[in-house]
């Protein structure tokens, strides 16, 4: 994630992954109205969210690209 404090090029980790899982998981709860189903909505952001096949590279992710895109049309 780039950032747009001065001398701050690029942060990773979970704090910054963590908000852009957050905000998926509210358009999916949104739009397939999973309201108090957080079980429901876990399983589909990982089965329509989550590109696979992607070389894991531990200096940015581990276990594929979220896909917002994919996950909410």
């Amino acid at each position: 994630m780039f950032s747009g404090l001065p001398f701050v090029y690029f942060a990773s980790g979970t704090s910054m992954a963590a908000p852009k899982v957050s905000a998926s998981l509210a358009l999916i709860i949104n739009q397939r109205h999973y309201k108090n189903q957080p079980n429901k909505s876990i399983d589909y952001l990982y089965k329509n969210g989550v590109k696979k096949g992607i070389e894991p590279n531990s200096a940015y992710w581990g276990n594929g690209q979220l896909d917002v895109y994919n996950a909410v049309k």
